[in-house]
């Protein structure tokens, strides 16, 4: 399948068409058929970067969720996508080695998937638009979190639900800064310096349990591209 491109223009407002380089110099000298060439490889090759900054996005109709169930010897999980358009994820066993596993979530569809694990786990959630989930640790743990939008527009609520005294501390890459939560806490993070952009770890004081949450949170209003992939 494929689209026209026309949801990479944004049609509400109009400017000057901007000036482009002339292309006379491009033009073929004449009409005819040449042998092709092999081009000289660089002896020293060098891997592209990133351009600094951030640039225009247009909004996406992604809202994916992703909802973790205590099950004890595995990693339980609802996918959930809100949004009006299907989407793939991808979960890569890393801890204990695996196959990875595929799903497809169609528009205003729900999938259950889980992953056994024992001792040491690390599973890690691909999606698209930046979207990542990791589920890191050691054995079964009675220590869940979940991240959704809150009301406000770029507004990201975290919530714990586990034993009261334990100590989780929260690492927020795009604000740099570091809290704790027990066990039962919930935090508030307002997004609107990085335009719904998150990348949030928690992780118990013993590391014994770690999961992060990555992605963007889509309003159906233009914002920016990744401020963290144009550093």
């Amino acid at each position: 399948m494929a689209g026209d491109l026309t949801s990479a223009f944004d049609f509400t407002t109009t400017g000057a068409m901007p000036s482009l380089p002339a292309t006379s110099g491009m033009a073929p000298k004449d009409k005819l058929r040449h042998p092709s060439y092999a081009p000289t490889a660089p002896s020293a090759g060098t891997m592209p970067k990133q351009e600094s900054g951030v640039r225009p996005a247009r909004p996406l109709g992604y809202d994916l969720t992703v909802t973790e169930k205590a099950h004890a010897g595995t990693i339980a999980v609802t996918l959930h996508n809100a949004g009006r358009l299907g989407a793939h994820l991808q979960a890569r066993l890393v801890t204990p080695a695996g196959q990875p596993h595929s799903y497809t979530v169609s528009a205003g569809a729900s999938l259950d998937a889980s992953w056994p694990v024992a001792g040491d786990y690390d599973i890690q959630l691909h999606g698209p638009n930046g979207f990542f989930r990791r589920y890191a640790g050691h054995g079964d743990s009675t220590l869940l979190a979940d991240v959704a939008p809150a009301g406000a527009s770029h507004q990201l609520q975290l919530k714990l639900s586990g034993a009261a005294g334990q100590q989780v501390v929260v690492t927020d890459a795009y604000g740099g800064v570091e809290r704790r939560l027990n066990g039962n806490g919930a935090l508030t993070l307002d997004l609107r310096a990085s335009s719904g952009w998150y990348d949030v770890t928690l992780r118990t004081v013993d590391g014994s349990w770690t999961r992060t949450f990555a992605g963007h949170i889509e309003n159906g209003k233009p914002s920016s591209s990744d401020p963290q992939l144009g550093r």
